[in-house]
């Protein structure tokens, strides 16, 4: 009989047994000692001269370098270099093959990503982040609760542990006084770092449960955005507005932007366009008009849609609006100016000290 044996990753053996009447025939293959079975391995790296461990087993070898006689299988690669984080790569070496592995090592005085990987953190997927004067880190999960990072410890927050209202976290923002608003779909928490203040339709006149934005002006007042309208409270007083009671097109606030340099309030909403609201008195509305073309530098009374994501204002009252879709996102100085992006899709935009932080569907843009 002419018997094929397969393996994955292997090359095909083809062997020979011979049957006789009353006989069982046997036959041993030691893969190990046939070099026709081995695989190579090549490993790259920018910069050069990355220590390799190959499946948790330090090596002596440094890149660049080529690997022979390695039995077929999955390798577990990591690639170690100080002041660079650690690089991870699993590969295929397979019979009478050479694999490849190129790999450009992170700079840690660039960029600090915290992933599952390499951290505490319980999910790559997060919801919004905020950094409270203390320097701790706060992060949002959908679907996990709060979680906060000090440097040293990993902390959960959920609905298990502590009286965050929800586990699903749309927005978190901090407050002047060094508070945490969490936006949730089940209402808002603010957390002072001790005890914990929950508004939902229930016990407050929040509008909806549905908390996507939060803001603070100069005078004391809050704003919050949610899913039915803008909520507004000035010494403990809330005011409501929504599409039937004020200029707003919608009511859905998507985002929240304040001018202090301007005493403006700005407001995203979802399928409304814009809204400014000057000194908590004059309205002005923007929306869309797909017969106006907006040019750099100039007025216009339209948006390019009335599906605006997001709003942000830098520290000289310039703002910046995104709209999730192929419209991008537009300068506005004060009024609504010019293109800026025509071609993606965008997700946030945010303002801070180094400049405008735009966010797509692929990445973060400075």
């Amino acid at each position: 009989y002419k018997l094929t044996l397969k393996k994955e990753y292997f090359k095909d053996t083809n062997i020979v047994v011979s049957v006789d009447l009353n006989s069982v025939p046997s036959k041993f293959l030691d893969y190990t000692t046939n070099p026709n079975m081995l695989g190579t391995l090549q490993i790259s790296t920018d910069p050069l001269g990355v220590s390799i461990i190959i499946n948790d087993s330090l090596t002596n070898l440094r890149t660049p370098t080529k690997i022979n006689k390695l039995l077929p299988g999955l390798y577990n690669i990591r690639l170690k270099l100080t002041g660079y984080w650690d690089g991870f790569q699993q590969i295929a070496i397979t019979s009478q093959r050479d694999s490849y592995i190129n790999y450009r090592m992170k700079d840690t005085s660039l960029w600090v990503p915290f992933t599952t990987a390499n951290s505490g953190i319980p999910t790559n997927e997060l919801t919004s982040l905020a950094v409270d004067n203390n320097g701790i880190k706060w992060m949002g999960t959908w679907g996990l609760g709060l979680i906060s990072f000090d440097e040293k410890e990993w902390k959960l927050f959920d609905i298990s542990n502590s009286s965050i209202c929800s586990n699903y976290i749309n927005k978190i923002v901090l407050a002047p006084d060094n508070s945490l608003w969490i936006g949730t779909d089940m209402g808002m928490s603010i957390f002072n770092g001790t005890s914990w203040t929950t508004y939902n339709t229930s016990n407050s006149p929040l509008p909806n449960n549905e908390v996507l934005s939060f803001g603070f002006d100069n005078f004391g007042r809050s704003y919050i955005g949610t899913g039915s309208g803008l909520a507004i409270i000035e010494n403990n007083v809330w005011t409501i507005y929504n599409s039937s009671n004020s200029p707003l097109r919608a009511s859905k606030i998507t985002s929240i932007g304040i001018s202090t340099a301007n005493n403006e309030v700005w407001l995203a909403s979802y399928t409304g366009g814009v809204a400014r609201i000057f000194n908590k008195k004059t309205w002005t509305a923007w929306t869309s008009n797909p017969n106006v073309v907006i040019y750099q530098n100039t007025v216009s009374k339209y948006l390019l849609t009335n599906y605006v994501q997001a709003v942000a204002v830098n520290q000289s009252g310039d703002v910046w609006v995104s709209m999730n879709t192929s419209a991008g996102f537009i300068y506005v100085v004060p009024k609504i100016g010019g293109n800026g992006n025509p071609k993606n899709t965008l997700g946030d935009v945010q303002a801070g000290g180094a400049g405008i932080f735009v966010r797509s569907s692929e990445k973060w843009s400075l």
